[in-house]
């Protein structure tokens, strides 16, 4: 973007009140961000106002921890703007579920948020496995997710094993008649899931971990979901979905072809 000051009057920068300058910053990619404020005086001065930064960011991202960056909200604002657009907004979903785990006298969440917490846990893994460069991987701010994640796995432990259980029972639910694994369209997705959960709790990732019993459990389902899908794959030639861009191989339940389809009555 030429973020040069035009010397015209009727486009100049410097003419715009401080609501459209402020409208300008909103939409900057966080290379123009960082160089916006050196254009000009009025322009250095109004982005070296604090307040300004932290109106910014609490308006683009609510749920921001500014803590992170040790109070900085104009180093939290360029680096969240470094990150895939989608990926700050998904990560304060987690945050704020994890917030609520403990409310309330409760330890667990509600099924339904959990339910939504492994859709952002889906969604991430997915956006990651697209950042080429990595800028995900490397961020403060993935790091503070994943710790966020584990931290809520230790506090709603029944959650995740319910989400295990209900993925292993789609695979009961066929359709003899003709339709096959009538909710079949629901385990790739949830599998990634689990797939994205296990990578961040994994031995030698940064942050807090499981303690070995429930990771040697979750280890456990996981394996027993896999031998339900090798199965299903001998049987049935209805296991074909859509497969999200940049979804890596490895997630061999997205890409299955039957090794064997029987006659069916």
């Amino acid at each position: 973007m030429d973020l040069s000051v035009s010397t015209s009057h009727s486009q100049s920068l410097v003419d715009l009140p401080d609501s459209a300058i402020l409208g300008i910053m909103f939409c900057l990619e966080a290379e123009d961000l960082a160089r916006f404020g050196t254009l000009n005086h009025r322009l250095k001065r109004i982005s070296g106002d604090l307040r300004l930064w932290e109106y910014i960011c609490l308006r683009l991202w609510p749920g921001c921890r500014v803590e992170l960056y040790n109070g900085d909200w104009a180093r939290l604002c360029r680096s969240r703007k470094a990150l895939p657009a989608a990926f700050p907004k998904l990560k304060d979903r987690v945050s704020l579920q994890q917030a609520s785990a403990g409310a309330d006298g409760q330890s667990d969440l509600d099924q339904v948020a959990f339910e939504d917490v492994m859709h952002v846990v889906f969604s991430i893994g997915v956006l990651m496995a697209r950042d080429e460069r990595k800028n995900v991987a490397r961020s403060l701010e993935y790091a503070d997710y994943s710790q966020t994640f584990v931290e809520l796995l230790k506090a709603s432990p029944t959650c995740m094993v319910k989400f295990f259980r209900d993925t292993r029972e789609i695979m009961d639910d066929y359709d003899f008649w003709g339709l096959g694994y009538v909710r079949w369209q629901d385990m790739p997705w949830r599998r990634s899931a689990i797939e994205f959960t296990m990578e961040i709790i994994r031995p030698g990732q940064l942050g807090p971990k499981l303690c070995g019993a429930q990771a040697a459990l979750y280890g456990a389902l996981t394996q027993d979901i896999d031998a339900a899908i090798r199965s299903a794959q001998e049987e049935s030639a209805d296991l074909m979905v859509a497969v999200p861009l940049g979804m890596p191989r490895s997630h061999w339940w997205y890409f299955l072809t039957p090794t064997f389809v029987g006659q069916r009555c």
